[in-house]
């Protein structure tokens, strides 16, 4: 786990993409602890809307019920009436006055065992009677006060709920009663929906009185659904959606039962959907979002403030460090003096490092001067203590005999002068190492034009690219240069015969390649060996051994009166093309 933490902080970005990452990773939990009690509270919520919507549901039944109760009451008070029970005018009195207080009631009728009207609190129609009514089959068998409907009232020319109760003579002897008609009262559906919208709470809110199917009676609001379930448990709560697809919840509690004992009439409390868990809904979302925005706004804090607290100063040190790496030592940032306390100890750090290599600098160039010094000087005395050996060479020479002793003497000479050539030209270039090809070539040609003044009829050429030589190499490579001229002039033109002699150097893919061609009188090569040119073996051989030595390699092209080619290739220090 630790392992893997580490590879996901790795810097391979900035620094504030590490510190979010890792601000991130430590509010995961609270981020699941806001998700997980927003859910407690939806669950919680949802709890509260089920108890509220089912006690108002049951509320309303409660408060609906209560004409019904009225009815019955009254039906009971008139059915002991001696009046009501013998009908006629004297009856249609005391229901008129028995009913006179109650608005609900639209009318109360008494009805004999026939069904025919005998008489009523309004004033009766022509073709009065209820055979026809789908509860007059069972007003005999009920036996006791039940409640039917809707059905429209041909007297009342409404809607209305029916209130029966049967009413029977006393029994004889044996207990058994007689049938002698019927007590109704019909209940006003509009004076219903009126009550039914009174007693709704909330605006949003509708009451429903729905039959035995679910299909809704009448309600307090204009609404368009197609059947609710009635078959909820108490405490229970549903969904619907109306004809235009809105959402509601709503609760079912029983109204009363009808003659049947099946076709229950119900009230139903509903209430959209969006109103009754908007509130729970946000809430919710504040409580899981609240750690999401509390991300955000630490990583607003952190991008805005690692800008100004640390990469703002990590960017003046770096810049400040690249001018002391060029050199820049008396570099100084006067924005420090506002910096934190930890960078302001950085950037003093800096600069006390940077005088610290100011001071080393110093030291190691005057060192360096100091050696380089003592290298020049070195190389102008080996160049003094070549020239003393050259001139003790020169005293005794005037008394040597024989032709080839003298020319031993002047080739040992020129091979001395050469290298001092070397060491003056690094004495005077102030170099340690390197010699420039070209300034060195050119000498060496100068030199030999002066050792063989006496053959102005030879004509010496030079031509030379330019590349860095090391020492060891300018010298190999400038005693094979002298010994191959040397023996061109000694060798390749018997006097008084005329010549030319042409050098050159060139570079080619890191390597150098430096030849020397005449039109002398040639010589043949075969196996290694050579004829034609005298004792010239010793110099050819020191030429390859030269070559040799160098890591290079010598070649000769020569065959009689053709001339020769002495060719020396040999490696270039790196970068040299």
């Amino acid at each position: 786990m630790k392992a893997a933490l580490n590879r996901l902080l790795q810097p391979r970005g900035s620094v504030r993409r590490s510190i979010l990452l890792l601000i991130g990773l430590a509010l995961v939990p609270l981020m699941i602890l806001g998700v997980a009690r927003s859910l407690v509270v939806l669950d919680r919520d949802r709890a509260a809307v089920e108890a509220q919507l089912s006690e108002r549901a049951l509320s309303t039944a409660r408060a609906e019920s209560e004409v019904l109760t009225t009815a019955r009451a009254l039906l009971t008070l008139l059915s002991d009436s001696t009046d009501v029970q013998a009908g006629g005018p004297a009856c249609s009195m005391a229901l008129a006055q028995a009913s006179s207080g109650f608005s609900a009631f639209s009318n109360v009728s008494r009805f004999d065992a026939n069904g025919a009207l005998l008489c009523s609190s309004t004033q009766p129609t022509p073709l009065a009677s209820v055979v026809g009514q789908p509860w007059w089959p069972v007003a005999d068998t009920a036996g006791k006060f039940f409640v039917s409907g809707p059905h429209w009232g041909t007297m009342s020319q409404r809607k209305v709920l029916v209130a029966v109760l049967p009413v029977h003579a006393p029994g004889d002897a044996k207990g058994s009663s007689r049938f002698q008609g019927v007590l109704t009262a019909s209940i006003d559906l509009g004076w219903m929906q009126r009550s039914l919208r009174s007693r709704t709470l909330q605006s949003d809110a509708v009451s429903l009185v729905l039959d035995g199917e679910g299909k809704p009676l009448l309600s307090s609001e204009p609404v368009s659904f197609s059947a609710l379930d009635i078959r909820l448990q108490s405490g229970a709560i549903l969904e619907v959606r109306d004809a235009e697809g809105h959402r509601w919840s709503y609760a079912v509690a029983p109204l009363v039962t009808s003659f049947d004992g099946r076709n229950a009439l119900h009230i139903a409390y509903a209430m959209p959907h969006a109103i009754l868990f908007s509130w729970s809904w946000w809430q919710a979302g504040l409580i899981a979002t609240t750690p999401f925005f509390a991300v955000l706004l630490a990583s607003i804090a952190i991008w805005f403030g690692s800008s100004q607290l640390i990469l703002r100063w990590l960017t003046s040190l770096r810049l400040l460090a690249e001018r002391f790496a060029a050199g820049d030592y008396h570099a100084r940032d006067a924005s420090f003096c506002h910096a934190p306390q930890e960078f302001q100890a950085l950037a003093n750090g800096l600069y006390r490092m940077s005088e610290a290599v100011q001071a080393r600098d110093i030291d190691l160039r005057a060192a360096l001067e100091q050696q380089q010094a003592l290298v020049r000087e070195i190389h102008h005395r080996v160049k003094n203590n070549l020239q003393v050996i050259t001139s003790l060479l020169n005293l005794p020479s005037t008394d040597l005999d024989g032709e080839a002793a003298t020319a031993f003497i002047e080739k040992t000479r020129l091979r001395i002068a050469t290298i001092s050539l070397v060491h003056r030209l690094l004495y005077e270039a102030g170099e340690l190492e390197l010699l420039s090809s070209r300034t060195l070539f050119g000498d060496l040609c100068g030199l030999l034009r002066r050792t063989y003044r006496d053959r102005p009829e030879i004509e010496l050429n030079c031509d030379f690219a330019e590349s860095p030589l090391q020492l060891d190499t300018a010298v190999s490579i400038s005693l094979w240069l002298v010994e191959a001229v040397s023996n061109a002039m000694l060798h390749a033109f018997p006097k008084p015969a005329r010549g030319r002699i042409e050098t050159r150097f060139t570079i080619c893919h890191g390597q150098g390649l430096l030849t020397v061609a005449e039109d002398g009188i040639g010589f043949a090569v075969a196996g290694g060996a050579q004829s034609g040119r005298g004792q010239i073996g010793r110099g050819l051989r020191m030429l390859a051994g030269i070559g040799k030595q160098m890591g290079g390699q010598t070649t000769i092209q020569s065959a009689p009166e053709t001339g020769t080619m002495l060719s020396l290739a040999f490696p270039l220090p790196i970068g040299s093309d």
